[in-house]
């Protein structure tokens, strides 16, 4: 059973590339743990900014990030799942008749 600890908290986070409009605007956010969350949003909505400024990838402009300690953030690129697409495909492929 999940408990209610929070394990990832963003406090009003802001954060840009050095452009006018933010990227991140006073974002505020909680995970619990044992939580399922999905981040959705438009190309330069700042999906993978979140999950870069999580693993310290980047430093937000203003705000803190309170991550437990010994919690595990990994993130996923599509190149990276590119590397299997041809291994999946002769998996997948059925033989012909």
């Amino acid at each position: 059973m999940a408990s209610n600890e929070t394990i990832v908290r963003f406090e009003n986070v802001n954060f840009n590339f050095g452009i006018k409009k933010p990227i991140l605007d006073e974002v505020n956010f909680s995970v619990r743990e044992g939580m399922k969350i999905t981040i959705m949003g438009q190309n330069g909505a700042g999906k993978s900014t979140i999950f870069k400024l999580m693993t310290e990838a980047l430093k937000p402009e203003h705000g803190k990030i309170h991550i437990n300690r010994g919690l595990t953030v990994a993130t996923l690129t599509i190149a990276s799942l590119n590397l299997f697409q041809e291994d999946n495909k002769r998996d997948c492929s059925w033989p012909k008749r």
